[in-house]
């Protein structure tokens, strides 16, 4: 988790809740330190953090270093991934090209 991207993520959370699985794990870090962070940062609770302490799906996706993000797709394919910061107005054009306006899913099921 980078600190200064979680106001975001949980912008994200929110704005995407039910469509995206938003997700915010914490490297270089201890379970106490990074749940300390996750209480202050992601407030809501809407966006689910875990501790990568070996940082095996850090290595998976090719990161070398905080922040960084991916866009992965409900049956595992990988669409997307930066390093670095990335502005939230990028992140949610990126999502909503990928994704049917919400009237579009109306009837449908819808990822939770």
């Amino acid at each position: 988790m980078c600190k200064r991207q979680l106001p975001d993520i949980e912008t994200l959370g929110a704005d995407y809740q039910g469509r995206v699985a938003v997700l915010a794990p914490a490297v270089q870090s201890s379970l106490d330190r990074a749940a300390g962070v996750a209480e202050m940062l992601l407030p809501s609770g809407l966006v689910p953090w875990g501790l990568d302490a070996d940082q095996e799906v850090f290595s998976a996706y090719g990161f070398r270093g905080v922040p960084a993000g991916a866009i992965v797709a409900s049956d595992g394919t990988l669409i997307d991934t930066w390093q670095g910061s990335r502005d939230i107005d990028e992140i949610e054009d990126a999502l909503d090209d990928l994704l049917p306006m919400p009237d579009e899913t109306a009837g449908r099921d819808t990822v939770s």
